[in-house]
């Protein structure tokens, strides 16, 4: 052994993770220990994921599973983290980041400081964790898809006070997960045993010296907490306002508009059509993309335009080339009498992209005839169409600074939201500065929280799932990595009860009493001990509290602080999922 010689880094490194590669990184990591003589009082696992490594782990040293309520300060506890990052590629889903293994380490240290951790698997060196086995170079999901939506259903942000708490069917799948790798790596033993080849150890070894970083690490406890970092608000999206036809002559623009509005006629009955006039409307999704640039020249104006069209298939290009040739024909042979240059095509193929480039100039005499033959009806009906989007971010900026709850006009806002969005993301996050100074302004960021429950079926609104990329952007504005993390560092939480019709009659003694609500916590329910109901000043039932929610008020509520709850909004008129809603402060 060289004295000295261990340089912290990942124990191996693998070109593309597999089952049987994580496996044999665990029994290596078992063998060392015992050989080391390094004893565990419990294993943790620190994220949902890594439920199927902490059983086998279990399983093959005998040191038990604990959570929060069962460790003792002075014991050592193994903390185990799974694959970094997430294995589902989904907006929405990046809960595994480095800002939560260091947050979840500083907080599990805070309450027991003995605990070193441990990461299974990471794309890249997490120097936060203290042991690290795998290094990969290639991802690959080697967790089942539904192990992994289960998982992610009971992953919470950490945050002082929470304790480990999952379901029986949940304990069920993950030892199901882990039958699944040990089945892999028999049949890559067995293989090995008849004289395959093609069998080899995919692991290579990184630290030169694992001995010493597992003693100095796992015995010696030399390890360092990750440093609290503080939440700051996120950087806005900034792009400076650009029109892609500036010319002098407004005749001459109206010239090129009517081109451009003439070509994506004749494509608009076989594919959708966005042009776009601004940097603004430059947006690459499924429909055909007609980007123009307009460059005066000496008596007369130079036009390129570029139209692209994503993941088309051979037909559809043959379709749109096609389209594309007949608008040209119509406007040279029909509308000039062929008394200009032929504008030039180029066809360019790249990568599942498909490209139609027009070069052509337009001298003066060309745009004459064209300004005396443009129907300007036509083309202002047209252009007033595609300028709706500019009308409807300006309804929206004046919706949310007049924003007054109800479930209407919740669900008008959120909608006219999502409407935007979806037709113009860019436009939508440019003015993403102005709707967090909003939401800032007018106390507003629960909006968020709301849309948040519903986007991932915590709640029903509408019955319409919502834009989990929306979401995403609206959670960045104020540098939160996701919903969860929103609500471990929110102290203000509105959202509507879950309950049934049965109990509309409670609610309409409470309306018409205007008794108040009671919020109380069921440690002993048999489904999840952070669950809470509210009744009313009788005893009287009238609903829960959402599950993701309820989790975020135990822990604060563990950590000693103390809840508040009130009425927010009861509509009296009509019964539904979203009809009666609370808000809950909570206090130091």
């Amino acid at each position: 052994m060289k004295v000295n010689s261990c340089t912290y880094r990942p124990i191996y490194k693998v070109g593309t993770l597999s089952q049987t590669s994580i496996l044999d990184a665990i029994d290596s990591f078992i063998l060392k220990t015992r050989k080391l003589n390094i004893k565990f009082d419990a294993i943790y696992p620190a994220d949902p994921c890594a439920f199927p490594f902490v059983m086998y782990i279990s399983g093959k040293t005998g040191v038990p599973v604990k959570q929060e309520k069962f460790i003792k300060p002075e014991e050592k506890t193994l903390m185990v983290f799974s694959i970094f990052p997430d294995q589902i590629k989904k907006p929405g889903i990046n809960f595994l980041t480095e800002n939560y293994i260091a947050e979840k380490i500083r907080v599990f240290r805070s309450k027991f400081p003995k605990s070193p951790s441990l990461i299974i698997a990471s794309s890249s060196h997490i120097k936060s964790a203290d042991v690290q086995l795998i290094l990969y170079k290639r991802p690959e999901r080697v967790n089942s898809y539904r192990f992994l939506t289960e998982a992610y259903k009971n992953f919470y942000f950490p945050v002082i006070g929470e304790f480990l708490h999952i379901e029986e069917s949940f304990w069920k799948i993950s030892e199901q997960e882990i039958k699944l790798f040990e089945k892999a790596k028999r049949i890559r033993d067995n293989a090995a045993r008849l004289g395959y080849e093609d069998i080899h150890t995919e692991l290579v070894p990184l630290e030169e010296d694992a001995d010493i970083l597992y003693w100095e690490k796992l015995e010696k406890l030399q390890i360092e907490t990750p440093s609290q970092t503080e939440t700051e608000n996120g950087k806005e999206f900034t792009i400076k306002y650009r029109k892609l036809l500036d010319l002098k002559n407004p005749e001459d623009s109206s010239v090129i508009a009517s081109i451009l509005e003439t070509i994506s006629q004749t494509i608009e009955p076989y594919f959708p059509v966005r042009v776009a006039y601004t940097n603004y409307e430059i947006v690459h999704d499924r429909k055909v993309l007609i980007v123009p640039v307009a460059r005066e020249i000496v008596d007369g104006v130079e036009l390129k335009v570029e139209i692209s069209h994503l993941k088309a298939k051979p037909e559809e290009e043959q379709t749109l080339v096609k389209l594309v040739e007949d608008a040209l024909k119509i406007l040279v042979k029909e509308v000039l009498k062929k008394k200009t240059f032929r504008p030039y095509v180029e066809i360019v193929r790249e990568k599942g992209k498909f490209f139609i480039y027009i070069n052509w100039h337009l001298d003066r005499e060309v745009l004459n005839i064209l300004s005396s033959r443009i129907n300007k009806k036509w083309l202002l009906a047209r252009l007033f169409h595609r300028k709706k989007a500019i009308s409807r971010k300006n309804e929206l900026i004046k919706n949310l600074q007049d924003f007054n709850f109800s479930v209407e006009n919740l669900t008008f806002l959120l909608s006219s939201m999502e409407s935007l969005y979806a037709e113009n993301p860019i436009m939508f996050k440019a003015i993403g500065g102005r709707i967090k100074e909003i939401l800032d302004e007018k106390g507003l960021w629960y909006l968020a929280g709301v849309y948040a429950l519903k986007c991932f079926g915590f709640i029903k609104l509408d019955g319409i799932a919502g834009n989990r990329e929306l979401l995403q952007f609206l959670l960045k504005l104020k540098n939160y990595e996701n919903f969860h993390h929103f609500f471990a560092l929110e102290n203000r939480y509105i959202f509507p009860v879950a309950t049934e019709r049965k109990y509309r009659p409670n609610w309409e003694r409470v309306i018409k009493s205007d008794e108040p609500v009671i919020l109380t916590r069921e440690v002993l329910n048999p489904q999840t001990p952070v669950t809470y109901t509210l009744k009313d000043s009788h005893g009287f039932f009238l609903g829960t509290v959402p599950k993701v929610v309820a989790h975020y008020m135990a822990a604060k509520e563990e950590s000693g602080k103390k809840l508040t709850c009130r009425k927010f909004f009861l509509d009296e008129t009509m019964f539904s999922g979203s009809s009666y809603w609370i808000e809950v402060n909570i206090n130091d």
